[in-house]
């Protein structure tokens, strides 16, 4: 990625020391020129998408993911990202709950509701889905962490969930 992005700021002749760094990495140019296309190709995309992009060294980026082992160096997303302002409650559970696991989910999101909280949790089936749902109902800010591209949302099924965690996010 950090080749691709080079080309705008090279082309624009905005440093020498780009422009060595442009050498370097383009040993192969052609190789390089198609990186760099493919990188053009998805910029577009996202623009046209409205997906967001962070890196670990934005003010932006999430505190909490900055602390751990090893960090994903970057993020992205639609909407907005969870404030490191206010506790956040994370909910990871099972795919296929029984009655008592979406009671409990109620109970929990029920008694948080009047709190200054945000939930993350994955949009998946199950408790995670169940958990964005009753977030959205009581107005709690939610994130949904996904597993898949934001280009293509899966479980499908959650399209419509995942609109509504936008709203409330």
């Amino acid at each position: 990625i950090f080749r691709k992005l080079l080309q705008p700021l090279v082309k624009s002749g905005h440093s020498p020391t780009l422009q060595a760094m442009y050498s370097l990495f383009s040993s192969n140019r052609g190789e390089f020129q198609q990186s760099l296309d493919s990188a053009e190709l998805t910029l577009e995309k996202m623009q046209k998408l409205k997906i967001q992009f962070v890196d670990y060294w934005d003010k932006i980026y999430p505190p909490g993911l900055r602390n751990l082992k090893q960090p994903p160096w970057g993020l992205f997303y639609y909407g907005n990202l969870p404030s490191p302002d206010i506790p956040t409650l994370a909910v990871v559970g099972t795919r296929r709950p029984n009655h008592y696991g979406i009671a409990l989910v109620d109970s929990i999101l029920l008694n948080i509701q009047t709190r200054p909280l945000q939930l993350v949790s994955g949009l998946a089936y199950g408790i995670d889905s169940a958990s964005h749902d009753r977030a959205c109902l009581g107005a709690i800010p939610n994130f949904a962490v996904l597993g898949s591209g934001l280009d293509k949302l899966y479980p499908e099924k959650h399209s419509r969930l995942a609109s509504r965690i936008l709203e409330t996010g």
